[in-house]
C-alpha cells in the first residue's frame, strides 16, 4: 500500500509585504511648533505625509513606497465626482426603462437634467485639475 504525501496547504500572509530593503531606521529632527506647521503644511500640498516629504527634500524622491495624501478637498470632491456619476447612471436608466414602458417625461425635461449633471461634472473635474 503506497501512501501518498499529504497537500501541502500554502500558508496565508498577512501584513505588508517584506521589503529587502525595508526602512527601519530613524533620522529624528527637532523643531518648533511654526517649523512643524510648515513642514506639515509644505507636505500637504505636495500630497505626501511629513516624512516622504523630508525625504524627497534630502534625496531627490519620496520613495517608492510613499504614503500620497490626498489634501481633504480633493477627496471630497472625488466622491462628489462618484456620486454624479452615480446619478447620471440612474438617469440614463430611468430614462432607458420610460423608453421601455413608453411613459416618457418631456424630452426637454430628461435634457436640462442632463445637462446640470453634465455642469456640475465639469466643475468638479476643473477642481480636480481634470480638465477634458
Amino acid at each position: 500500500m503506497s501512501a501518498e504525501p499529504a497537500a501541502t496547504i500554502p500558508t496565508r500572509r498577512h501584513g505588508k509585504r517584506k521589503l529587502a530593503d525595508a526602512r527601519g531606521k530613524w533620522v529624528h529632527v527637532r523643531c518648533n511648533d511654526s517649523e512643524l506647521a510648515t513642514i506639515s503644511a509644505a507636505a500637504a500640498q505636495k500630497g505626501l505625509a511629513s516624512g516622504a516629504y523630508l525625504r524627497s527634500l534630502a534625496l531627490g524622491s519620496p520613495g517608492q513606497r510613499a504614503r500620497r495624501q490626498p489634501p481633504a478637498e480633493r477627496e471630497a470632491l472625488a466622491r462628489v465626482l462618484g456620486l454624479l456619476g452615480n446619478y447620471g447612471g440612474n438617469l440614463n436608466q430611468l430614462a432607458h426603462v420610460a423608453n421601455a414602458s413608453g411613459k416618457l417625461p418631456t424630452e426637454a425635461a430628461l435634457t436640462e437634467i442632463a445637462q446640470h449633471v453634465r455642469s456640475i461634472r465639469d466643475e468638479v473635474m476643473r477642481a480636480l485639475g481634470r480638465e477634458g
